[in-house]
């Protein structure tokens, strides 16, 4: 046969499909390292981060400047603890948790300074001057952060976040609560009717159960310990990408036309042309799949008048016996006899040269038997005067 002549293989878009599901992960790593090879050429690369600082800092929410309107100064309400003691208290919960679900290696600093005070001085109606200290604003909290990476940092501020705003809630809910159980006690004294403190009675009240101890982020900086890879063009990395799934598509074609083993029922029809497919029995549908190869087997038999026919294994880990078991109810009723047979490599001389030839079914095992193991089984028996019927595709989880 010319070289013009010469017969060009089939492509077989199945083959490919299923060499692309098994080796997909080829693509993405010939794109990773297209990536990478580009960058390191561009770029100047550098050793990577040995650590990052992540600060932020988080406003709380006024929860009781809205009591003024009732004629409360919220200067009265105190929290308790104070902020000193549930910043102890903070430290020392998120730090077990950090331990427990990011492990160690994470450094985190909680500050938050004192309340702003500004004195105010007056005269009163006979003519002396006093002094007003005022509290001015709600005072930030600070988290500051060393890691590793950035994204710890994050994780673990969030459970700083979360236990101050709890602290927070219980602090001034705790305040509210003494200074409503004050005037309820007046209240009680009192035989007269009061008006003013059950209106601010009633306001305490209210605003304990709207208490949510929130913080809002207010700023946040993330800064690396040492130099990280200087800029690189954005078309470097689209090129690295395609460059990559390129070359990941190229080996994966390469390997399946280089791909001995047998994937699909289709290779086995258009390779192997002397043999009859009988059935494929697959994982997501055994029954039915059992219940077609079983009539196909049946036929075949009936159409070379035999009544007893051995499953061959191409390989050792072919589970024939499990076939069998599935196969041998419906076979029987047709009165066709099906048994396990050995796998070709193993049999013996008596088995080989038997004295009646036996009828013989080959089972591949999808995605572990090669077309060599179907050639050398299919001449092998052939050879030594045993009939083959067909063959058989079965999943290796069947």
């Amino acid at each position: 046969m010319g070289l013009l002549t010469k017969e060009i293989p089939e492509i077989d878009l199945r083959s490919i499909g299923e060499v692309l599901r098994l080796r997909w992960w080829i693509v993405p790593l010939c794109m990773v390292i297209g990536l990478g090879i580009l960058t390191a050429q561009e770029s100047n690369m550098q050793l990577s981060p040995s650590s990052v600082v992540v600060a932020k800092t988080f406003g709380p929410r006024d929860e009781t400047s809205g009591l003024a309107v009732y004629g409360i100064d919220p200067t009265s309400i105190k929290e308790f603890p104070t902020f000193q003691n549930q910043l102890l208290d903070v430290r020392k919960k998120a730090s077990v948790e950090i331990e427990s679900q990011l492990g160690g290696g994470i450094d985190v600093s909680v500050t938050r300074p004192e309340p702003q005070v500004s004195l105010i001085a007056s005269s009163d109606n006979s003519g002396k001057q006093q002094l007003t200290m005022l509290s001015v604003g709600q005072p930030n909290y600070d988290i500051g952060c060393i890691a590793s990476e950035a994204e710890l940092c994050e994780k673990a501020i969030d459970i700083f976040v979360s236990q101050i705003s709890v602290a927070r809630a219980a602090g001034i809910t705790n305040g509210l609560q003494q200074l409503a159980d004050q005037i309820q006690k007046v209240l009680d004294n009192s035989g007269a009717a009061l008006p003013q403190l059950e209106l601010q009675h009633d306001a305490l009240n209210t605003a304990i159960n709207s208490v949510t101890g929130e913080v809002k982020l207010v700023s946040e900086m993330t800064e690396a310990r040492s130099a990280t890879v200087s800029t690189v063009k954005k078309s470097t990395y689209l090129f690295g990408l395609i460059a990559g799934m390129i070359i990941g598509i190229l080996i994966v074609l390469q390997l399946t036309f280089t791909d001995n083993k047998i994937r699909t029922v289709r290779k086995i029809k258009s390779l192997f042309v002397e043999i009859d497919f009988l059935g494929e029995i697959t994982r997501k549908n055994t029954i039915v799949d059992t219940r077609h190869t079983a009539a196909a087997l049946v036929h075949k038999s009936r159409s070379n008048n035999v009544d007893r026919v051995a499953l061959v294994p191409l390989d050792t880990n072919t589970a024939v016996a499990q076939i069998v078991g599935m196969i041998a109810s419906d076979t029987e009723k047709a009165r066709v006899t099906i048994t396990v047979g050995t796998q070709v490599d193993l049999m013996s001389i008596t088995d080989l040269v038997a004295d009646e030839p036996q009828s013989i079914v080959l089972v591949a095992t999808k995605h572990r038997s090669t077309n060599e193991n179907l050639h050398h089984a299919f001449d092998v028996l052939t050879r030594a005067g045993h009939s083959v019927l067909g063959v058989i595709l079965a999943s290796s989880s069947v």
